[in-house]
């Protein structure tokens, strides 16, 4: 479950902000090492995690968008992401 509100800056440039929380009840997973046919323990992802993102979307003419967004997780999954996209729409 999330939300994500965005404004303009100016007629090509428009700023992000999201967050989102994440509930994971059960992630039960079986695997096997088949060289030694034994089971391997796998982890649990059982538990909550919030994130939050913020970017920025560019759009210098209509059929093209630049997208910067940073993302951010913590609880059970816990880190720090960028990412930079380009698309082109026809």
């Amino acid at each position: 479950m999330g939300a994500r509100y965005s404004k303009p800056l100016t007629d090509s440039l428009t700023a992000y902000l999201g967050a989102s929380f994440e509930r994971e009840f059960a992630s039960k997973v079986k695997a096997t090492n088949l060289t030694k046919q034994k089971s391997i323990q796998s982890p649990s992802l059982k538990g909550n995690t919030i994130s939050g993102e913020l970017g920025l979307k560019f759009t210098p003419f209509t059929p093209l968008i630049f997208d910067l967004q940073i993302q951010g997780l913590s609880g059970k999954k816990r880190g720090l992401s960028t990412g930079f996209n380009v698309e082109f729409r026809f």
